[in-house]
């Protein structure tokens, strides 16, 4: 079961980062990103984005994202070099 989880959550990051690649500047709000989420069957969005947002991949001015409440803040691609591995 761990080895699925990790499996799970690598691949979670790897849509994220994607995803962060293809917005204008390698920025959108945290709603836009809520919205694919839905797409991929994310229910730990906000860890992921906590996750990248400690090891320096992305940059929001929030401690923790929570949904509805921080929807529009803006969600930052810092390291688009990063490779999640």
């Amino acid at each position: 079961m761990a080895d699925e989880a990790k499996a799970m959550s690598l691949a979670h990051k790897r849509w994220i980062l994607e995803f962060m690649k293809q917005q204008p500047d390698m920025k959108c709000s945290y709603d836009t990103i809520v919205q694919e989420g839905e797409k991929h069957h994310c229910d730990t969005l906000a860890a992921m984005l906590k996750l990248l947002k400690r090891d320096k991949v992305l940059a929001y001015n929030q401690i923790f994202l929570m949904y509805p409440m921080h929807k529009d803040v803006e969600v930052t691609l810092i390291n688009p070099d990063y490779v999640v591995a």
